[in-house]
């Protein structure tokens, strides 16, 4: 798949949601939007608070609607809030460009937590009539607090089970030199294409 990914130094989150819409509005034309934050929009759309609910309501709540929990070994609350955002809410989001920011920080591993909270990061994703389109951070540029984070998910990925991954010490070299504030975004695509020429399908609009 093609993706179209750059970073703009100095740009606030909003700046960079507002330079993403402006990009994806050259083909899908002047269409309204809608901003709502992850939390906003479960509490909305379920009447559960992502922030709060544990694990056996998400459960419940996926049992009652009747869909369908992959039989892997490995669920945690994520999973879970990842199957009812696919499932249940995505299909129903309304057709302007949908605006979802401020997801929970173990959902956005490399994006900026929010100043005076350690449960929301600033990561944003754009849909279009249920189609999501981009994923977009606030770059996290402290080494200290990405190698917490990486040892804090190591430690939960040991304790379900799962192999222990490796931290790119290169990576982190490049940080402890300095990245300066920035955001980023990657778009598909190939999905704008889509869009624009009224297709259904991806290989439509794939030309290799």
């Amino acid at each position: 798949f093609m993706m179209a990914e750059w970073y703009r130094l100095g740009f606030s989150f909003e700046q960079m949601i507002d330079e993403t819409v402006d990009f994806i509005t050259l083909f899908v034309g002047p269409v309204s939007r809608v901003v709502q934050t992850y939390q906003d929009l479960f509490i909305a759309m379920t009447e559960i608070d992502p922030l709060r609910a544990d694990f056996t309501t998400l459960m419940h709540y996926l049992h009652q609607k009747k869909i369908e929990v992959p039989g892997q070994t490995y669920l945690d609350k994520d999973v879970l809030l990842n199957l009812i955002l696919a499932v249940d809410i995505e299909p129903n989001l309304p057709d302007c460009l949908f605006i979802l920011t401020h997801y929970p920080l173990s959902q956005a591993a490399l994006a900026k937590s929010v100043q005076n909270s350690y449960e929301i990061a600033e990561r944003f994703e754009i849909y279009y009539k249920g189609l999501e389109l981009c994923n977009g951070y606030h770059e996290l540029s402290d080494p200290i607090e990405l190698r917490e984070r990486f040892h804090a998910s190591n430690h939960v990925r040991i304790k379900n089970g799962k192999e222990e991954l490796s931290i790119d010490e290169e990576f982190m070299e490049a940080l402890e030199i300095g990245l300066p504030d920035c955001s980023g975004v990657a778009v598909g695509f190939d999905r704008l294409m889509m869009i624009r020429h009224d297709k259904k399908k991806i290989t439509d609009v794939i030309s290799y």
